[in-house]
């Protein structure tokens, strides 16, 4: 799945319809190119003061527009969004400061920033953002965002052990088919890659999608010819070496009832090629789940310890952390899974009555809910009374 300056890019604020990444073109009267989507430096002299964003808006800027306007810039994004100053430069000739002409793309339905193939800013993001331009823009005391490479993270803090037994969930972030090409051919699937929270998680940070996301695929009309469904570590893959859908392609990403699109047309189905830790290419990072800014955030899932045999039942333990809820799984011989317990919080083992044959393989998992939202499932740990 190439990136170049297209693939699954998360543009912000100011741009106009460079290379496709709005899909609803530039203003009326306004050249796509021109010096209206740039910014300029003030006459010089002018003492702009301090360099700082504030910490509210430092964040919106993060979430929502860094990935393509960092330092150096991403996926053809005209000019940097990382400081203050950069806010306060003027937008070409439109006698407006490229805050200012921020301010009107994110109202603006035809051509938003973010564009229309991205979740939109939410209400919150934007009252921050339109408070802090009405004021000025003053400085604030939470510094400029810094230029790339940008740090890595690992969300889940988990990471796949490259000594572990080959499965579809090895090495998430690792480019596949440059790797099968060579070493397991006949799993050269022709779409393969990995999904990820953020934009720059570490390679092999395992990472397990929201409930019901998955990848589709669409032709050159828009149509969804492939459906993918992405395992525990965020990797997901087609079933055949050959695409078995039309080429070119596009793809979406579909989560938390929003979607992420591509803006132009590709052909490499290897699309962690391009979506690295940093990107390459012109892609923004890793491919990254869309989410709704206003929803709360999905917690932590539980870690389950051990399953330990108690006469003729089993004592299940585990960890977690800022849970309301605990639900907890089980599943006989390798059946379906059903709720068994829904237990508080800060519970941390359960003794399970329930499973009670010598015969029978019982195994469990959790998940944790808080604020009303169910994190996905935790480890399963097995065993028999």
């Amino acid at each position: 799945m190439r990136a170049r300056e297209t693939a699954f890019s998360f543009f912000s604020l100011l741009m106009v319809s460079a290379l496709g990444c709005s899909s609803g073109g530039p203003p009326s009267g306004e050249d796509p190119q021109g010096a209206s989507s740039t910014g300029q430096a003030p006459d010089a002299g002018v003492d702009l003061g301090p360099n700082e964003l504030p910490c509210d808006v430092r964040e919106v800027l993060e979430e929502i527009c860094v990935s393509c306007h960092a330092s150096p810039v991403a996926a053809g994004a005209p000019m940097p969004l990382v400081t203050r100053h950069d806010f306060l430069a003027l937008a070409g000739d439109t006698g407006k400061t490229v805050g200012e002409r921020s301010l009107e793309r994110m109202h603006l339905p035809a051509a938003p920033m973010p564009p229309l193939s991205e979740p939109p800013a939410s209400t919150k993001q934007v009252e921050v953002f339109e408070q802090w331009v009405a004021a000025g823009m003053p400085a604030g005391s939470c510094g400029a965002i810094p230029d790339k490479p940008a740090e890595t993270t690992c969300a889940s803090g988990k990471t796949w052990d490259p000594a572990a037994t080959s499965t579809a969930q090895m090495n998430p972030g690792l480019a596949c088919r440059a790797c099968h090409k060579t070493q397991a051919s006949d799993f050269n699937y022709f779409f393969m890659g990995t999904v990820f929270p953020a934009f720059h998680e570490k390679d092999l940070c395992l990472s397990p999608p929201p409930p019901g996301a998955k990848v589709e695929i669409l032709d050159t009309t828009g149509k969804v010819t492939m459906t993918l469904l992405p395992n525990a570590a965020g990797n997901f893959m087609s079933s055949a070496v050959v695409a078995g859908v039309p080429v070119p392609y596009s793809a979406r990403l579909v989560a938390n009832g929003v979607t992420r699109s591509m803006t132009g047309p590709q052909t490499d189905g290897d699309c962690n090629k391009c979506h690295t830790e940093q990107g390459t290419e012109g892609a923004p990072g890793r491919l990254v789940w869309p989410r709704v800014y206003d929803a709360p955030p999905m917690p932590q899932p539980p870690v389950l310890d051990q399953v330990i045999p108690m006469g003729d039942a089993l004592h299940v333990t585990w960890t977690a952390a800022g849970c309301d809820k605990i639900l907890l799984y089980r599943n006989e011989n390798g059946g379906a899974f059903s709720l068994v317990y829904t237990l508080g919080g800060s519970t941390i083992e359960q003794h399970d009555d329930g499973a009670y044959s010598s015969v029978t393989v019982y195994c469990y998992r959790a998940q944790c809910k808080a604020g009303g939202v169910d994190s996905v499932d935790s480890n399963e740990v097995c065993g028999s009374p």
